[in-house]
């Protein structure tokens, strides 16, 4: 049929419903249409209400209420022109609702106002049983099944009870109704049948989609996580009815029940994820790959303490591929690049869309596409390394970290690493007392904590590694890293104990209180020392430096003192956890600067001690100089670790890793907020060490005597803003945008391992020349 036909069809059929108010129960000219007039109307329909207006100069909104009031006067004695106007009126509202799905806009709507009731007026079941039976269709609109799905199709349709038809849902491109078959050997069977909107039908790639899914995904056997399909005509699918609450609604009514402010919800991800996983195994047990995952294709099913998912709608969503208005929507953001741009290979696809599910699980805020939250990176990185090596953009840069090995399946491995990985920040958390979300009275407990629970978490973690680690190659580098980071944690614990203890005992001694212990009595007497000596100590004390002397001692002592606990601070809240040697297989350009950071970081553990104890031990006079040099080495490790993260990120946008955040509007320069505020640091540090250069020597020099108000000043800055505020209460910030970093240059170095292995490969088969 012609379209200019087709058009004048739906003119006609919108015409004749605004004049059916005059009509008063008089035989009109749609109660002449067969059911293939109303086929080709029904698929010439416009897809949103802007096209509505536009081509047919009628108001979508309007048309719904006046056929709503018609259907309300008729009183259900229209017939079978009444039950084609409320399939018309159903097909109105599941267009509008899926222009508003798509666009991602909320749309109010009330599914037992309209929906419901009309699926259940026996007209309007008998109009869906007529104008969505399998075969005659017009032969301008896709028929593509071929006999034998025909004959299937047809064989379970007459089986379908046309009165036990009900409303189920709404779905992006069609609507879904409940119902049960005939009565057979004494028992009914419950069925889904997903109903095409019948303007999608236009699209071949959809309508090619729907008549072949029971040959696709209709074979599963006895499959728990995928619905058991009875057959697909030319515009539905039939297939088991599951009682399960969709994804969406589910989580946001989990979450609801997470006590607030507790960061990443380690519990809901660990659950969810788990029963994501072992769906995806049983898809890739049965050679299938999903291609549209996400929240409104999944049906959770609990049975007592387990949670089951039931996907549904098996294959890529062509509509995402579709020059369709508002053809984004919320479940968008799950779909893989390559499934959005028409890509031939999506083996990869359903990795994708599982990093950001994961991502949704545990509750963290949705950034783009293919950026994990900071909340990962601060809290949990073990699970940002995990979720960042699914949400790449290009397919071939997923599992870079985690790949599965030549011929094992992907999924039962990547399960067993998540659940891994769940468990190790499990033990993790049990050291920790805040997190990113905490109220603020409990980052008040970690003032009393200068170590922050690190050397506990590092122990745990090494610990759990000798328990569960797989024994490759990868596993023992970590297992380096970690010794490593173990050793230089507790050195750093110890070198701070060490210093906060003689600086306390020091202060005791200025104060003329009990400071000896039996040890230093035996040494005493052993040595042949005085009561009021230290020995072997006090024998590299400066001659001019007495003791006691509370007073003239006081300035050393508090800046000593708070720059010892702020010093620990700042190792243990942002540096403990990381190292840049992950960088070790990058390129120049990443190692080298990772290796500078290091050195800069680990030397971190052992300055500070030396430049409080120096003062103590030695010479008091020397606080200011030492002061100066202890902010010179804050901004040089500072200023290498801005260096190193910069290069990281630079290089990864370079070989255009899409896990690394760009800057708005200029897509080839790296945005990371932690480097950022680490960058903000350095350049404050550096002021700062300026200015205590400055007045150091002034005061070394006797210059300028203010000593204490300058003292005074110092120690006020360590605590509040150096312990409290950078070390403390903003350091995530900061960790988060180190381990970005870090895991940026892990997986810059792995895709470098692997270039090169190929390369090698490549020489290895290529034929030798005479």
């Amino acid at each position: 049929m012609a379209p200019d036909r087709t058009a004048s069809r739906v003119r006609e059929l919108l015409r004749e419903c605004r004049r059916l108010p005059e009509h008063r129960g008089k035989a009109t000219v749609l109660s002449k249409w067969t059911a293939d007039d109303w086929r080709i109307a029904f698929a010439e329909l416009p897809l949103d209400a802007s096209t509505f207006q536009d081509r047919f100069e009628v108001d979508l909104d309007e048309l719904i209420s006046e056929l709503r009031d018609w259907r309300r006067k008729a009183g259900g004695q229209a017939g079978s022109l009444g039950g084609d106007i409320g399939l018309l009126m159903l097909t109105l509202i599941c267009l509008r609702f899926s222009a508003s799905s798509r666009s991602g806009a909320d749309h109010e709507h009330d599914c037992s106002e309209d929906c419901e009731p009309l699926v259940a007026d026996p007209d309007v079941q008998q109009a869906i049983c007529r104008l969505y039976a399998p075969g005659n269709f017009p032969s301008d609109l896709p028929n593509l099944g071929d006999r034998d799905q025909q004959a299937i199709a047809k064989h379970e349709w007459a089986m379908v009870d046309p009165g036990s038809l009900r409303f189920h849902r709404h779905g992006t491109t069609s609507f879904i109704l409940s119902g049960d078959t005939g009565l057979s050997h004494g028992r009914r069977a419950k069925f889904a049948l997903k109903c095409l909107i019948y303007p999608y039908l236009r699209i071949p790639a959809i309508a090619r989609a729907t008549v072949g899914y029971r040959a696709a995904y209709g074979r599963t056997g006895d499959a728990e996580h995928m619905v058991g399909v009875w057959a697909s005509g030319d515009s539905w699918i039939l297939m088991d009815f599951v009682d399960g609450e969709q994804l969406d609604a589910y989580l946001e009514r989990r979450l609801g029940r997470e006590k607030p402010g507790l960061g990443l919800k380690l519990g809901v991800l660990e659950e969810l994820g788990s029963a994501l996983l072992s769906a995806l195994e049983e898809l890739e047990q049965h050679g299938v790959q999903h291609g549209d995952l996400s929240m409104s294709n999944i049906l959770v099913v609990t049975r007592g303490d387990r949670v089951i998912f039931r996907l549904i709608d098996i294959g890529p969503n062509y509509l995402h591929t579709q020059p369709i208005p508002g053809a984004g929507g919320a479940d968008r953001q799950y779909v893989a690049p390559e499934v959005r741009s028409h890509g031939a290979d999506l083996q990869r696809a359903d990795l994708y869309s599982l990093g950001r599910l994961l991502i949704n699980f545990a509750g963290a805020s949705g950034p783009p596409a293919g950026i994990v939250p900071d909340d990962f990176y601060s809290e949990a990185p073990l699970l940002a390394r995990f979720v960042e090596d699914l949400v790449d953009s290009d397919p071939a840069r997923r599992l870079v970290l985690f790949e599965a090995r030549a011929g094992e399946p992907i999924y039962p491995r990547l399960k067993r690493a998540f659940t891994r990985e769940v468990a190790a920040v499990r033990a993790i958390r049990k050291a920790s007392l805040t997190h990113s979300r905490s109220p603020w009275y409990m980052h008040l407990r970690e003032l009393v904590r200068p170590l922050s629970g690190v050397p506990a978490q590092q122990r745990r973690l090494w610990k759990f590694r000798q328990e569960h680690g797989s024994g490759d190659e990868h596993a023992r580098s970590e297992m380096g890293h970690l010794r490593r980071l173990h050793f230089w944690t507790m050195t750093n614990a110890t070198l701070f104990y060490l210093s906060a203890s003689v600086i306390v005992m020091w202060w005791l001694r200025d104060l003329g209180l009990s400071w000896d212990t039996r040890v230093i009595s035996l040494l005493q007497v052993v040595t042949g020392s005085s009561r009021d000596r230290l020995p072997l100590v006090d024998d590299i004390r400066a001659a001019d430096y007495p003791i006691p002397d509370a007073w003239g001692s006081l300035p050393a002592r508090i800046v000593a003192l708070s720059f010892a606990f702020a010093a620990v601070k700042y190792y243990q809240n942002i540096f403990a956890g990381l190292t840049p040697l992950v960088a070790s297989r990058a390129d120049p350009a990443v190692r080298r600067p990772a290796v500078i950071a290091e050195f800069a970081v680990r030397a971190m553990t052992v300055i500070p001690p030396v430049l409080t104890l120096t003062p103590t031990l030695v010479q008091r006079d020397w606080w200011p100089i030492c002061t100066a040099l202890g902010i010179t080495a804050t901004f040089l490790c500072n200023l290498a670790c801005v260096h190193f993260t910069r290069a990281a990120t630079a290089c990864a946008v370079t070989a255009g890793l899409t896990t690394v955040p760009r800057e708005a509007g200029n897509p080839d320069r790296p945005d990371v907020a932690g480097v950022r505020e680490l960058g903000d640091w350095t350049g404050s540090a550096a002021f700062y060490g300026v200015a205590c250069w400055t007045i150091g020597l002034l005061i070394f020099t006797t210059v300028l005597r203010d000593t204490l108000v300058y003292a005074l000043a110092v120690t006020a800055i360590n605590v509040i803003l150096f312990y409290v505020l950078r070390c403390g209460v903003n350091a995530r910030y900061i960790r988060a945008g180190l381990v970005r970093s870090c895991l940026a240059a892990e997986r810059l170095g792995r895709l470098n391992e692997r270039r090169t292995q190929g390369e090698q490969q490549a020489r290895a088969i290529e034929p030798a020349r005479p």
